[in-house]
C-alpha cells in the first residue's frame, strides 16, 4: 500500500508498536494525526519525527478509556481540513494480572472501556469517513 502523502491516524502512539509505526510511516512519506493519554511523550515523538523527516504531524492527547474523551477526538477529526486515510486502531491497555475475583472492578473496566469499547466505536465512527477518502481518491 502505498502511504505517501496520506494522512493516518494512529491511537496509542506514544509508546510500543505505536511509537514504532508513526516513525516507519513517516519514513515512507505518511502524514501522522498521534493520538494517546500522554502529552509530553506525544509531542517529544512529533518532534522527533518533524526533525527526521518533512511529514505532517499532529497530536491529540486524551484518555480514550472515557467516552466523553472518544467523542471529542471524533468530533476534532470531522472538523479537520483533511481527513484520514489510514485508522490503526492500536490504544491499549494490558490485562491486569491475578486471580480475576481479586481485581479491582475499576482496572477491568478501564480495560474493557479502551480495548473494546473505544476500539469498537472509533472504528464505527471512522468507516464513513475513511470510505469517502477512498472514494474521492479512486475518483481523481
Amino acid at each position: 500500500m502505498e502511504v505517501n502523502g496520506k494522512l493516518a491516524i494512529i491511537t496509542g502512539a506514544s509508546r510500543g508498536i505505536g511509537r514504532a509505526l508513526s516513525k516507519e510511516l513517516a519514513k515512507y512519506g505518511c502524514n501522522l494525526i498521534l493520538v494517546a493519554l500522554e502529552e509530553t511523550e506525544l509531542l517529544s515523538l512529533s518532534d522527533e519525527i518533524q526533525r527526521n523527516s518533512s511529514v505532517k504531524v499532529t497530536t491529540f492527547a486524551t484518555d480514550l478509556s472515557k467516552p466523553m474523551d472518544q467523542q471529542n477526538l471524533i468530533n476534532w477529526i470531522k472538523r479537520l481540513e483533511e481527513y484520514p486515510d489510514i485508522l490503526i486502531n492500536n490504544a491499549g491497555i494490558g490485562g491486569h494480572f491475578g486471580r480475576f475475583e481479586h481485581s479491582e472492578w475499576s482496572n477491568i473496566e478501564k480495560t474493557l472501556a479502551l480495548n473494546i469499547f473505544a476500539f469498537t466505536y472509533l472504528t464505527y465512527e471512522l468507516i464513513p469517513i475513511l470510505k469517502n477518502v477512498l472514494k474521492q481518491r479512486l475518483s481523481t
